[in-house]
């Protein structure tokens, strides 16, 4: 049976899906319209529609600029690009994303961790400081989960480590602490957000950074 939302979940983009979405959508408040945008492009980027993905992501900025989902569509934006190879462009909706972030600081996504990860993984030296001094500027905010702290000790560990700079080990040995973790620390929720494998590429880094 198909629940009520899937409409704006979908996660192929045929004729017929896209015809459905547009059909329902016309029907929707226009108050709520640049939020229906931003949850189906991100569910096509999960699917793999990344060209699709950004021309809702635009439609969302251009016909229903909402503030609320303005990081949220930056940051797919900048995933989109990433995942299609455009660099700068990707650089440039990651900037525009934590920037947002500063100016509406009641709204939050996983942007620092997430533009850590793409300066890390793509080995952008001149990125480095500002991907470091990004993590540490958004520490503070919000409930951190064991897979958030994974990831913030582990990026920091392999940005420290790049830069030559003391911490990498701690930091390294304070994210295997994090995913070795089976308990959320929510008791309503104890295995929300636990690390269920950590990306070989990131683990077999923090193994050679502990060991020296």
């Amino acid at each position: 049976m198909t629940g009520r939302h899937d409409w704006y979940r979908k996660t192929s983009w045929t004729e017929s899906e896209r015809e459905d979405f547009e059909t329902r959508f016309t029907r929707t408040r226009k108050a709520s319209r640049s939020q229906y945008l931003t949850i189906q492009a991100g569910y096509l980027f999960e699917g793999g529609y990344l060209r699709e993905s950004l021309s809702l992501i635009d439609r969302m900025f251009a016909d229903y600029p909402e503030r609320f989902n303005f990081s949220m569509g930056f940051l797919l934006r900048a995933k989109c690009h990433a995942a299609l190879g455009n660099v700068s462009r990707a650089i440039e909706s990651f900037r525009m994303s934590i920037q947002t972030e500063r100016d509406y600081p009641n709204v939050r996504t996983n942007v620092p961790l997430d533009f850590a990860q793409f300066v890390v993984q793509n080995e952008l030296k001149e990125l480095f400081h500002e991907a470091l001094s990004v993590l540490d500027e958004t520490r503070h905010v919000g409930t951190q989960f064991p897979a958030h702290d994974y990831l913030y000790y582990s990026l920091k560990s392999c940005l420290l480590d790049s830069l030559g700079m003391e911490g990498a080990k701690s930091n390294a040995e304070l994210a295997k602490t994090a995913a070795a973790k089976t308990h959320s620390g929510f008791w309503k929720h104890p295995t929300l957000c636990l690390v269920d494998e950590e990306p070989n590429w990131l683990r077999e880094r923090l193994d050679r950074i502990i060991v020296g």
